[in-house]
Parts: C-alpha cells; sequence; structure tokens
C-alpha cells in the first residue's frame, strides 16, 4: 500500500470532498461485489467508518416498530397482490459502473479547486491512481455480457 501523500497536498475542504467521492466510489464497489457474489454487500473498510452512536436500549425500542412495519409492507403486498418487481443484476452493475466512472472522473486534482486552492504537487500524485481506478471501473463494465447476450431487450 503507497504511503500517505503529506497533509499539505490537500485541504481540509479538498480532503472532505476526496474522501466523501471516494466513499461513494468504494460503496458502490462493494455493491457489485455483492452483485457478483449473491450476498449482501459487506462494510467497505476505507472512507468510512460507522460510528456507534446509538444508545444500547435503542434496539429494544425500535425492534417492535421494525416489526410492526415489516408486517405492514407484508400486509400491503399481500392485500393489493403486489409482486416483487425484477431486478437486473446487468443493469445494477452497469449503473453502478458508470456512476463511479463519472465520480472518479470529477475527483481529479484540477476538480478539486472548488474547494481551495490546488497544491502543484497534487495532481502527480492523485491522478494517476485516479487514472488507474478508472480504468479498472471501465474494465468491468467492459467485461459486462452484451444486452443480446444476456437476455436483456436490445431496443
Amino acid at each position: 500500500m503507497p504511503h500517505a501523500p503529506p497533509p499539505e497536498l490537500l485541504t481540509e475542504d479538498q480532503r472532505r470532498h476526496l474522501t466523501a467521492s471516494l466513499e461513494l466510489v468504494e460503496r458502490r464497489l462493494f455493491e457489485i461485489i455483492a452483485v457478483v457474489d449473491g450476498h449482501r454487500a459487506p462494510v467497505p473498510p476505507y472512507f468510512r467508518r460507522e460510528a456507534r452512536d446509538l444508545p444500547a436500549e435503542f434496539a429494544g425500542t425500535v425492534r417492535p416498530h421494525l416489526a410492526d412495519a415489516a408486517r405492514t409492507l407484508a400486509d400491503l403486498a399481500a392485500t393489493l397482490g403486489l409482486h416483487p418487481s425484477p431486478s437486473s443484476q446487468f443493469r445494477t452493475v452497469q449503473a453502478l459502473v458508470m456512476s463511479s466512472v463519472v465520480v472518479v472522473e470529477d475527483a481529479a486534482a484540477r476538480s478539486l479547486r472548488g474547494y481551495g486552492a490546488v497544491h502543484p504537487g497534487l495532481a502527480p500524485v492523485l491522478d494517476p491512481l485516479l487514472d488507474r481506478l478508472h480504468g479498472q471501473l471501465l474494465a468491468i463494465g467492459r467485461a459486462l455480457p452484451t444486452p443480446a447476450s444476456n437476455g436483456e431487450a436490445t431496443t
């Protein structure tokens, strides 16, 4: 793992913006992994840590409300004859990849100007890593089957 750049390469506002952008890409990447592996997405480890800030009694207090809400959803589905809508893994992965590509493109050093003066040493450190990530995301997108071979409508 490469060493972190010196803190002076980023202003605090740039650091917050870049962290938020990369956290979004990280979550989407883990969602893709979950779709591919057929399970719930694991908690991404690099750009967000969950604060355990709910009081201990919250779980006990809210569980009956959660159960009531789940029963009401079941009642709505049964009463109105509603059924789960199909969810396309292809379209899910495609959307996650393409939206991640856009976020990565918008995270380049030149895009951080709105958050303060960009240090001249930032682009040579940040942009090659973003370019690498961009290429990796595009490779995931290119690996998707064509809609015709996937059973998707080609209209």
